[in-house]
């Protein structure tokens, strides 16, 4: 069965929700209102592939992006693919570079600038 169990995450404040669900399209992401059910909103990973395609100006196809540590909170989800950090704006539909959040468990590279 497609999408009998989702595993909703919960947004800062405790009124919504995201979860991932799986479609002939491939993966969407919805925000759900948790008192009333209804989407707040939504993207697919497709639209995500095709905005870090314009911005890395490469191919990225939607089924082998990964958007590691995935967070969404109000209308902004952020992300790292590609070894860089990003957030996406789900209404303007507008991919932007983030500052790379430091993850106290990542061992730095000999010259400092990255981290693993």
């Amino acid at each position: 069965v497609r999408n009998g169990t989702i595993y909703p995450r919960w947004i800062e404040g405790g009124k919504h929700f995201w979860y991932e669900r799986s479609t002939a399209n491939g993966a969407e992401y919805r925000i759900v209102d948790a008192a009333t059910a209804a989407v707040h909103a939504s993207f697919t990973r497709a639209e995500v592939a095709s905005a870090l395609a314009h911005h890395l100006e490469a191919d990225v196809h939607a089924d082998d992006l990964i958007l590691r540590g995935l967070k969404i909170s109000g209308d902004v989800a952020s992300f790292s693919a590609y070894g860089d950090s990003y957030t996406y704006d789900l209404m303007a539909r507008r991919l932007m570079p983030a500052t790379q959040a430091v993850v106290l468990e990542w061992l730095p590279s000999p010259d400092g600038k990255r981290a693993a």
